[in-house]
């Protein structure tokens, strides 16, 4: 194409050619014969960008936005023939910012001395001059005359509009349904928890790769399910802190190939407490072919805790606890107040055999927002996201009741303490009452989860508000 361009506008044969064209002097001439180039061949890029809808639609708008350059590019061609100075302006700048752009982009790829990037920017400058520079053109600009705009013009015009229309809206089409297949919701149980987005709208690496195999999946989840505390040898797809299963067993029952060159494995696994679950989650691949864990896709179901202890008579050692927000509650008695947390409106107590908060068994009630918004099922969700940010833990589960006149829920949780070896496990409860979100909580090292359970069940059974 850039041959082309020197043939017809540097061989002394072409510029006679053009000169016979008494109406505009042959730097004018050159000028109208670059825009023609330039525009076509910027709305054919216009329309390739469109069809790379399928990316995103911003490629769509860029793609709209190149193509009405080159447009603008062949509508200036006519008022330049006729002499029209604001046409000339125009023009100018277009050739101007086109040079501009064409020197940052060759310096920034390394191919400021090849001709395919020299050329097009000497046709540009080629371009200015011959508007600027001869007499013959600067008179032409100073007796401007009124022309029709000639059929063909206009023709030409339509057919780019049209056609930039009509792909722009098969690009919006295409942006509209990307291909894929969205992230399992990580909220286990929360229904109106809506999915992450997918990779393609978040910018993330994509998760497909056509070098993953079932044996490289397979691989991965076993280091991810074998993984000791704070030792995962698998990285995140997305980045994030690859969260610790605690299992102590594990079988991987399932590996199933998904359509966008990822695998979705499924594993029966028995936790550290005791607690029987299965796990399911999705490995894909990171930029560098390298297998990942898409950490919100793991999800837990069939959960089967350890039966805790049948309930008894509660023995004549309890106590009641208060705290703010009317709240009351039926405990062991002689249990510790802790403020360690130091979190307003919030009372920890914990056993006194335990030499501090997170060593051992401890139970919390009181006021656990003082400003809640939306339902109760986004407290629960809110909740859940917190422990993950926070603690990196796993939510084992979220379920709803009839709590006390209102809906309640049940966050059950599973994590690490940071910097030790040692695993918690605890449940809480929320719900709204007076304006506020209450609490009441209680957690214990996973091997005593069973005793910390037992307490949770006491404290909200005899739980009330003044």
């Amino acid at each position: 194409m850039s041959l082309a361009v020197i043939v017809l506008l540097v061989l002394p044969g072409a510029q006679r050619h053009f000169a016979r064209d008494h109406d505009r002097p042959v730097g004018v001439a050159v000028a109208c014969a670059v825009g023609w180039y330039f525009g076509a061949c910027t709305i054919l890029s216009g329309l390739v960008l469109m069809i790379a809808g399928t990316l995103g639609d911003k490629y769509v708008w860029w793609g709209l936005a190149t193509a009405a350059v080159g447009t603008a590019l062949l509508a200036l061609n006519r008022p330049l023939s006729a002499g029209r100075n604001g046409a000339r302006v125009a023009a100018s700048l277009a050739y101007a910012g086109y040079v501009v752009l064409g020197f940052v982009v060759a310096n920034e790829t390394g191919a400021a001395a090849s001709p395919n990037s020299l050329i097009p920017l000497g046709v540009a400058l080629m371009a200015l001059g011959g508007l600027w520079v001869p007499a013959a053109s600067q008179e032409h600009f100073r007796h401007p005359r009124a022309v029709a705009w000639p059929v063909a013009a206009t023709v030409g015009v339509s057919v780019a509009v049209v056609l930039t229309t009509a792909v722009a809206g098969v690009g919006f089409h295409a942006a509209g349904s990307p291909p894929g297949q969205p992230n399992a919701v990580s909220d286990f149980s929360a229904t109106d928890a809506a999915p992450p987005p997918s990779p393609s709208d978040t910018g993330q690496p994509s998760l497909a790769s056509p070098s993953l195999d079932e044996s490289t999946a397979r691989d991965a989840a076993d280091a991810v399910l074998s993984a000791s505390p704070g030792s995962a040898t698998v990285d995140s797809c997305d980045g994030s802190t690859v969260p610790d299963l605690a299992v102590a067993q594990y079988e991987i029952t399932d590996a199933s190939a998904q359509g966008d060159g990822t695998f979705r494995l499924t594993a029966d696994a028995t936790l550290d407490d005791g607690t029987t679950e299965t796990l399911a989650f999705t490995i894909g691949a990171d930029g560098n072919g390298q297998a990942c864990l898409d950490t919100g896709s793991v999800q837990t179901m069939d959960v089967q805790s350890p039966a805790p202890p049948t309930p008894s008579t509660p023995p004549d050692d309890t106590q009641t606890y208060s705290a703010p927000g009317g709240l009351t509650v039926e405990g062991p008695a002689g249990w510790v107040r802790d403020d360690s947390a130091n979190i307003a409106h919030i009372r920890d107590y914990v056993d006194p055999s335990s030499p501090a908060r997170l060593a051992g068994a401890y139970f919390r009630i009181g006021i656990g927002n003082e400003s809640p918004s939306g339902s109760i099922r986004s407290e629960a969700n809110g909740s859940a996201a917190f422990l993950r940010r926070e603690y990196h833990a796993r939510i084992v589960t979220i379920g709803y009741s009839f709590f006390l006149g209102t809906t309640a829920a049940d966050v059950e949780y599973a994590y690490r303490v940071p910097g030790t070896n040692d695993h918690r496990h605890g449940r809480e409860r929320i719900w709204r009452a007076n304006g506020v979100t209450m609490i009441i909580q209680s957690s214990d090292l996973a091997a005593n989860w069973s005793s910390a359970r037992a307490l949770f069940d006491q404290l909200v059974t005899s739980a009330g508000l003044s």
